[in-house]
């Protein structure tokens, strides 16, 4: 009989030391999964538990201490054996690797015997946990470190055999790019391959999140986002689904059922709201245990549930495969999960998955659902909780209690949510309007307002902390800003307050009031670029402010950020004359690949690269095209291209060739070719190189 090779789950975004691990291990005939953060790992933990975990320390986004804090939290997972891959000889990163969990650590890079020799001792043996047997772990090069002591094979929930080869097929990046509104034709082009399969989608996100996360630091927002997604995950896997996506405070999953088996997608997916539901309410005690002191809303959440026909695509590159599902039933189950903000029920069901998902579901109060593009409205019902079966003994009746329970006080929750909002409307209040002389920001004088755009205001401050000014974008906090937009705006501050240079913008400090959120940043008395080069600047002007800009894109660059909206009016001017890059809500770091969904077009669209024109992936290149576009403009005073629509624009920039200067600038004419070159490869590829070439013009 053929026994199944053990499977180890490589957590790291260091691809090289990824790719040789991967080869290293297979070759010795383990079966290996790969995820790139703590996030998608802990997702894959979820789906399936490994009989091995090997996680990475620095990640960007949940980091290797973060996920093993949630391994370590949840019951199905406590005693998954972890091997830590650490960058270097750290007694600090000992302490925080001994404390979070790890069974061995192995410094990089790690010879292949040495990487075999510590997953085999993995497996051999199981560590014994609250106990003191971590005491010797030690950074050991050359030797790997072993496990606490001898034990069975770690026990692994058993799938059924279809739904398994299924799971087997899926990509190694577990969690998907595209929900909403894809653009079709930009996805065919990605995609490897597709499947149509009828099945339901879950959608959940947590309500009051924006609230919470108010009175708390953001390490204390990631561990407390870490410790619930590990509880909410759970119920998703017992019910034999997969989580497809995390979107900021919430997650997309789904669920079908194995060809010639029971259709019983729509009643687990269900199920899982329910136990969702369940594990949320529970979740409100490890926030009393952490946070005793704070006065924090209550936490709930809002889950939507759809059954209809999905397509599961699978796209990428070389080196990457990700997965996504795409559909009508798609969106409207993130419709569903929306309506619970209105209606205030905890599940809302479309009649189909309720229809579907059999007797025992019980309902309560029925709405119809409008959505755009439909004739008809979608018909609705709240889900309240499971009716036992009818063999269930006194304590599976208890369980069934305590979830119809907490449903219902999840649902109080959101609907006394919705009336404190209604008495605010009938008195007059705008939650989302804000008078400069009411902003309390600690430490800064609110003076007048300098702008507004989409969700966001931006006023000019007295800036008591460091004297001077500043200035304070704030984003309004309601419901449709919650999850990525607000995601988005913390990010903005995390990815320009890691670069100190003279060139980008100074950004002070992030939090929140009552009603916004806000990031303190440099004032810039002196405007905008785009006023300085309605005219045309001198070419020796142009070339001074060529060099501040690409100097100010090689410091983003070496951490790793690409701006993807540069133009003139992101570069500000100072009194003493200098440049500052700024406005980074739309900047994304390389490795980060959760926040952009295939086909999504960033940035303005005189100023886009050929790849972003497509919808396609961005590096530092693309920011170095649309400076090549901004010189165009210094120079001439006007755009290179022109058209009566956006998707004409775009279209130039994707075939119509590089402009050609006016006589006079001539000699910028080879520079200019190679930054707005149309393939990314003949472009520079450094914004330094940019630099060297201006000087010796």
């Amino acid at each position: 009989m053929a026994t199944t090779p053990p499977e180890i789950l490589i957590v790291d975004d260091d691809r090289p030391l990824v790719g040789r691990a991967r080869q290293y291990l297979e070759d010795a005939g383990f079966k290996v999964r790969v995820a790139e953060d703590g996030l998608q790992g802990l997702a894959a933990v979820m789906m399936r538990a490994p009989d091995v975990v090997m996680t990475g320390m620095t990640m960007k986004k949940m980091d290797g201490i973060g996920l093993m804090q949630s391994l370590r939290a949840n019951d199905r997972t406590r005693t998954l054996p972890i091997v830590v891959l650490a960058p270097e000889h750290d007694n600090a990163e000992l302490q925080r690797a001994q404390a979070a969990g790890a069974d061995a650590v192995l410094l990089k890079p790690v010879p292949r015997e040495l990487l075999l020799s510590a997953v085999s001792d993995a497996l051999k043996t199981k560590p014994l946990r609250n106990q003191t047997t971590m005491a010797g772990l030690r950074f050991t090069q050359g030797a790997s470190l072993p496990v606490a002591t001898s034990a069975p094979k770690l026990e692994q929930h058993t799938l059924p055999a279809n739904f398994a080869q299924f799971l087997e097929s899926s990509p190694q990046t577990l969690i998907g790019e595209s929900i909403l509104d894809p653009d079709e034709d930009l996805i065919a082009s990605q995609m490897i391959s597709k499947r149509t399969t009828t099945g339901t989608v879950l959608f959940s996100d947590i309500r009051n999140f924006t609230s919470i996360s108010e009175q708390l630091r953001s390490e204390q927002v990631v561990e407390m986002l870490n410790a619930y997604f590990a509880r909410a995950c759970e119920p998703i896997q017992r019910q034999h689904g997969w989580v497809v996506k995390f979107l900021g405070d919430g997650l997309v999953a789904l669920f079908e059922s194995p060809e010639g088996q029971l259709q019983d997608h729509a009643e687990r997916a269900i199920k899982a709201g329910l136990l969702m539901v369940l594990a949320a309410m529970r979740f409100r005690s490890w926030i009393r245990e952490r946070h005793p002191n704070l006065d924090l809303p209550e936490f709930a959440i809002g889950v939507g549930v759809h059954t209809g026909e999905i397509t599961v695509c699978k796209m990428g590159g070389s080196e990457t495969v990700e997965t996504t599902i795409i559909g009508d039933t798609v969106n409207i189950a993130a419709r569903l999960e929306e309506k619970t903000k209105e209606v205030g029920w905890s599940l809302v069901s479309s009649e189909a998955a309720f229809e579907s998902a059999g007797a025992r579901v019980l309902r309560g109060q029925h709405s119809a659902l409008t959505v755009k593009g439909r004739n008809a409205p979608v018909e609705i019902t709240e889900i309240t909780g499971l009716a036992p079966k009818a063999n269930a003994n006194e304590q599976e009746r208890k369980f069934y209690e305590a979830v119809a329970q907490a449903v219902a006080l999840n649902s109080k929750s959101l609907q006394q949510r919705i009336a404190e909002k209604a008495a605010a409307a009938a008195a007059g209040v705008d939650p989302l309007a804000i008078d400069p002389t009411s902003i309390k920001v600690p430490g800064y004088r609110v003076m007048r307002k300098l702008g507004e755009g989409g969700m966001s205001l931006v006023y000019l401050a007295g800036n008591d902390k460091r004297g001077g000014d500043a200035v304070l974008k704030m984003l309004r906090m309601a419901p449709e800003t919650e999850g990525e937009i607000l995601q988005r705006f913390i990010q903005e501050y995390r990815l320009i307050s890691q670069i100190d240079h003279p060139n980008v913008a100074k950004i002070y400090e992030q939090g929140f009031t009552q009603t916004h959120a806000y990031i303190a940043m440099e004032y810039f008395p002196g405007g905008d670029l785009r006023a300085l080069s309605k005219a045309g600047l001198k070419p020796d002007v142009a070339q001074a402010v060529l060099i501040q800009i690409a100097g100010a894109l090689a410091a983003i660059h070496a951490r790793g950020i690409v701006h993807r909206d540069m133009k003139p009016d992101n570069v500000m001017l100072r009194d003493d004359g200098s440049l500052g890059l700024a406005d980074f809500g739309i900047a994304k770091h390389i490795d980060n690949k959760t926040l952009t969904r295939h086909g999504e077009v960033f940035g303005t669209p005189y100023y886009l690269s050929p790849e972003q024109a497509l919808g396609g992936a961005v590096d530092q290149r693309s920011d170095i095209y649309s400076l090549g576009v901004m010189l165009f403009e210094m120079l001439t005073g006007r755009k290179p291209y022109y058209a009566d629509n956006a998707q004409a624009l775009l279209y130039q920039h994707v075939h119509a060739p590089v402009p050609t200067l006016p006589q006079e600038h001539t000699r910028f004419q080879p520079l200019l070719n190679r930054m707005m070159a149309k393939k990314p490869a003949e472009r520079y590829q450094r914004a330094d190189d940019i630099i060297e070439s201006v000087i010796r013009l």
